[in-house]
């Protein structure tokens, strides 16, 4: 008797999976995780497959239309498994009590870049001028002197530009702090 090995059924994601362009993660983590724990039988791993598909498809759908995130996460969780099982084979040792790591976790990378979409929009939403006086002095670490002279500026007015350009930024951020503590 022949055994056939079947892919698991794809659904497609439902109807109102987007709405104005933010997808249901939610769903797709918990699909992802039984999906894992039913294959590797470990809760932690299936958690981080699930984790790790999620990031992979934020990534993804950044820049390309997915027809089916469902069939995109399954198949990323996929290739997630089988490279968690050619890493255990290869493993012979014992892991060590404590692996440290230094960089930050997948889900502190996507809240940074997101961060920084709304300063960069924040700043690209500036008058023309605020932003220059603003990005010289802030970015590139140029005097109020050689602001004034080469815009031909009051040092007040550049301080002015550079305390509304903060205050934009301030409230972009709080809106930012705000939106994440509201969970959307």
């Amino acid at each position: 008797m022949s055994k056939t090995m079947s892919s698991p059924t794809l659904p497609i994601a439902p109807v109102g999976h987007e709405r104005d362009g933010r997808h249901d993660w939610s769903g797709v983590m918990e699909a992802i995780r039984r999906y894992a724990l039913a294959r590797r039988k470990q809760d932690d791993i299936a958690e981080d497959i699930a984790q790790e598909t999620v990031l992979r498809c934020i990534e993804y759908c950044r820049s390309h239309d997915v027809a089916s995130l469902y069939a995109l996460a399954y198949r990323i969780a996929a290739n997630l498994i089988a490279d968690h099982h050619r890493a255990a084979r290869g493993q012979t040792g014992e892991l060590e009590e404590s692996i440290e790591c230094d960089a930050p976790l997948p889900d502190q990378i996507v809240a940074d870049r997101l961060e920084i979409e709304r300063l960069s929009g924040a700043l690209s939403g500036m008058p023309a001028l605020r932003r220059e006086v603003f990005l010289r002095r802030r970015l590139h670490g140029e005097s109020y002197a050689t602001i004034t002279k080469d815009l031909n500026m009051s040092s007040k007015a550049v301080e002015k530009h550079i305390g509304r350009a903060l205050e934009t930024l301030t409230k972009a951020m709080k809106r930012s702090s705000g939106s994440k503590r509201d969970g959307s």
